[in-house]
């Protein structure tokens, strides 16, 4: 049966069919509740008892809800409806490759990135155990909005013969029945031919005959028959050769080859592999392509203040300024053009161990690189390499490095004996320590970040003071100070100047590139950075520093010192690039980082954590009381430029709420606290039914951290004014500006207010946890409370205190009880794998600490020394 237009399934109401197939018919739809357009498949009334397509349908929905990326359409509910069962997913705009390649073959360019992001889909499906079978241009996506999308993942289509096409054959129900032949001829493995039990590389290789026909304007293998083509899969070899297909460059023709091997053993290994390679083409413009390179290089361009499509990897040679159109662009980036027809720059590989590399810097003899890294799980360490040589040198010293001397002389932080990251530093002790060897001698504690002056006699250095950071130079004299967070200080070689990171909101990485001269006057030099980290000093005066305009995948630019700076890019990497140095001949020292996040839930009553992570950086915000519901913050290129909070049932898709950092649920959840960079600053999102809310930001310039009262009338926040430190506030939900219930100085984390809500636990300024009364008076001591302990949440009874110290690996954490003093281990957390491990947390807990979700990170790092960078 046909739906009717206005028609409700559930909360969804129908507006008009957007077409029928073999499997279902796809209506347009409006879900009432938030608004959005959505669509939703339905199972023909006809079908319910034909249990192959039944279990085929529903299949559908298992594969698609397990599997959540980009690049794979998104699952949004399940439901039925008069018995009948219906799967709401996102609505798409645009059309199947099939029919844009009606009008023939695709620009390398455009080819290079769409085999990106179906290989990262792949991936992504491939590890949750997933293989398509039935991959081909019909089931790829492009949207107007310049996204790829894998569709129909994990469904066979029970298609009957095409009279005279001879493209499609019957497919069985079986997932992976020996004997089974399932697919579509002309993309079909050479195992799927032979009926054999398909793995993984079976879908590499029907990959390879898209890009084939992408590149080519014909398929891969075609005859008059289904069983024609098939015998062809079995025994062709498809042309591919400069003389059959001029214009392709050789390198992108070898990897199309590769996943089109016969045997599986000889393909690519896994779809992972696939982006790499692909993700390794480079752009240049030139008459012909003579080479291509593993990194993409931009020249002198426009500043950011006038943001186009940023130009992406590929293997074609490109007019200068011509940028990847709309059908394929991800999002808003620094504009940059692509450059004239010059040596591309080199990349040499120093390191090749598996973890997290923490910092790295020339060493006077601008040879020698040594750096600080967390190899297999292993505590930070330094270390020394040279180029030529694959195997580093321990130095026999625990910590990292911040910075090198002229004479040798090393400026360390002691006390990182942890596997992961803390961008904070607290409690870190500055060492100097020549480079030849001898003891590190202790110079001052609360030191984040070091620079060497020129002459190597001062140190400029970033102190946390608890309320604020300030940028000291030399150390005892204050430059700067913020609320925020300042990282990467760099002295400039004449001594007169101090580059610098400027983070409004601190542990977030967005932020400004700025610069301080010696009389304490700041000047932005590019601002507006959604992720921003590593900087350095140039020999020509320039400023080079890594970042993204959107998302984490940061490329390398420059930004001059001019009165009006420009901002140009230089190099871009798929992945995550991190300016650590640059030589005076202009050799730049990088780090290349892989990710790799994970959000793991304990639901009340399981015995096994299930990773709930739903696009490319899930951020825990809030956990419902009976630890069924999440509230998380997609921070990734996946949550776009001001992040995204969603909702999800543990055994249900995501719901996205709005754009946004996520901080709590209100009591009931019906809404979530939410923090809107760049807007009115609070705003209070609908879980269900409802309009967003903006709450009055008053004289409030950054908010840091934020909870619901326990009524739910009120929200209790760490904020900040525009001349002041972070400092505790309360705001009515009804009425009223925020006001100030706390001096400056204290912060807190987690959900730190009693069930009663007339305390709240935090760490004053001395750094004692205490519990504060919200409407006046002194602060407590927390008895049994010991430095470093970090609330996470009271017991239901308020008699407890579930919290932990840091994020270290594994995370403890620990059950306080608040009359006795008495601590108990309530639980431990441990990643899957230690080796890159970044971040462990933060953790969300259940009032009875049954049911928890946390978040850990894997950074797998390479260090690069690149030359040539213009």
């Amino acid at each position: 049966m046909e739906l009717s237009p206005g028609l409700k399934l559930g909360p969804y109401e129908v507006l008009s069919l957007v077409g029928m197939g073999g499997m279902g018919e796809v209506y347009r739809a409006k879900d009432t509740r938030i608004g959005r357009f959505v669509a939703v498949k339905v199972l023909p009334s006809r079908f319910i008892a034909d249990e192959s397509r039944l279990r085929r349908f529903e299949q559908e929905a298992r594969a698609v809800g397990m599997v959540n990326h980009p690049s794979i359409l998104a699952l949004y509910d399940v439901g039925t409806h008069e018995g009948i069962p219906y799967v709401v997913s996102e609505l798409l705009e645009g059309q199947t490759l099939a029919e844009r390649l009606v009008t023939g073959a695709l620009p390398v360019r455009q080819v290079v990135e769409l085999g990106i992001a179906v290989a990262h889909g792949l991936a992504a499906a491939h590890e949750k155990g997933i293989v398509h079978r039935d991959l081909k241009p019909e089931n790829v996506f492009l949207t107007t909005d310049g996204r790829v999308k894998i569709l129909d993942f994990g469904l066979a289509k029970l298609e009957q013969p095409v009279s005279g096409d001879g493209s499609h054959v019957p497919t069985r129900s079986g997932l992976t029945d020996a004997g089974s032949v399932v697919g579509t001829a002309g993309y079909m493995s050479p195992e799927q031919v032979r009926g054999r039990v398909v793995d993984h590389r079976s879908d590499i290789f029907s990959l390879g005959t898209i890009l084939f026909e992408a590149l080519t304007g014909r398929r891969a293998f075609h005859a008059e028959s289904a069983v024609e083509t098939m015998g062809l899969i079995l025994t062709q070899e498809p042309p591919l050769s400069p003389e059959v297909a001029p214009g392709i460059p050789p390198v992108l023709s070898r990897i199309v080859t590769h996943c089109l091997e016969k045997s599986p053993d000889e393909r690519f290994q896994s779809a992972k592999d696939l982006a790499f390679q692909l993700e390794a083409l480079s752009t240049f413009s030139a008459p012909a392509v003579s080479h291509v390179s593993n990194v993409s290089v931009a020249a002198p361009a426009a500043t950011r203040s006038v943001p186009k499509a940023a130009i992406v990897a590929a293997g074609v040679a490109l007019l200068a300024g011509i940028g990847l159109g709309a059908a394929l662009a991800r999002s808003r980036a620094p504009a940059i053009t692509a450059p004239a027809a010059t040596e591309p720059p080199s990349l040499e590989r120093l390191t090749f161990r598996r973890g997290i590399i923490r910092s790295a810097r020339f060493a006077p003899d601008h040879q020698t690189v040594v750096y600080a890294a967390s190899w297999e799980g292993e505590p930070v360490r330094l270390f020394s390499a040279h180029p030529g040589t694959p195997e580093s040198r321990s130095l026999g010293l625990d910590g990292e490095i911040l910075d090198l001397s002229p004479q040798g002389e090393m400026a360390i932080l002691l006390g990182i004996g942890e596997k992961r990251y803390t961008p904070q530093r607290r409690n870190r002790v500055l060492a100097r320590v020549a480079l030849g060897g001898g003891a590190p001698r202790e110079m001052m504690k609360d030191v984040l970040w070091a620079s060497w002056s020129p002459d190597g006699k001062s140190l400029a250095v970033v102190r946390d003071t608890g309320g604020k950071t300030r940028l000291e130079y030399p150390a005892g004299t204050v430059r700067y100070e913020t609320a925020g967070w300042v990282t990467y200080p760099r002295v400039s070689a004449d001594g007169e100047s101090i580059a610098f990171l400027d983070h409004p909101v601190r542990g977030d990485d967005r932020g400004d590139v700025a610069i301080l001269d010696k009389a304490g006057r700041k000047r932005v030099l590019s601002p507006g950075w959604s992720s921003v980290k590593g900087l350095a000093f140039t020999p020509n005066g320039e400023v080079w520093f890594t970042a993204s305009a959107a998302g984490m995948s940061r490329a390398l630019h420059a930004a001059t010192l001019a009165e009006k700076p420009a901002t140009r890019t230089l190099l871009r990497m798929a992945g995550q690039l991190l300016l650590q140095d640059v030589a005076p001949d202009g050799r730049a020292l990088l780090t290349h980082d892989s990710y790799q996040g994970s959000l793991d839930v304990l639901v009340p009553g399981a015995e096994r954590e299930m990773d709930l992570a739903w696009l490319d950086s899930s951020g825990i915000n809030d956990l419902s009381p009976d630890g069924q519901t999440l509230l998380f913050t997609e921070q990734g290129d996946g949550g776009g430029p001001r992040y995204s909070v969603y909702v999800r049932k543990v055994d249900g898709p995501a719901i996205r709420l709005g754009e946004g950092q996520g901080l709590a649920f209100s009591p009931d959840q019906s809404s979530a606290l939410a923090i809107l960079y760049g807007g009115p600053g609070f705003v209070i999102l609908p879980t269900g039914v409802g309009e967003p809310r903006a709450l009055p930001r008053g004289p409030i310039r950054e908010i840091h951290w934020g909870d619901f009262t326990p009524d739910g009338a009120s929200v209790i926040f760490l904020g900040s004014e525009a001349k002041g430190g972070a400092r505790l506030y309360t705001q009515s939900l009804s009425a009223g500006d925020p006001r100030p219930i706390a001096p400056e100085g204290v912060t807190t984390t987690g959900h730190p207010i009693t069930p009663d809500g007339k305390q709240i636990a935090v760490r004053s300024a001395g750094g004692a946890l205490v519990l504060m009364p919200i409407e006046g008076g002194e602060p407590k001591p927390i008895p049994g409370a010991e430095p470093g302990d970090l609330p996470i949440r009271f017991t239901a009874d308020g008699r407890s205190l579930f919290l932990c110290r840091g994020n270290d690996v594994p995370l403890v954490i620990q059950k306080l009880d608040l009359t006795t003093g008495r601590k108990e281990v309530w639980r431990s957390l441990a990643p899957r794998t230690a080796a890159g491990v970044q971040t462990l947390g933060p953790v969300r807990l259940t009032a009875d600490g049954k049911g928890y979700a946390y978040n850990s990170a894997q950074f797998l790092s390479s260090l690069y020394i690149v030359k040539g960078l213009k």
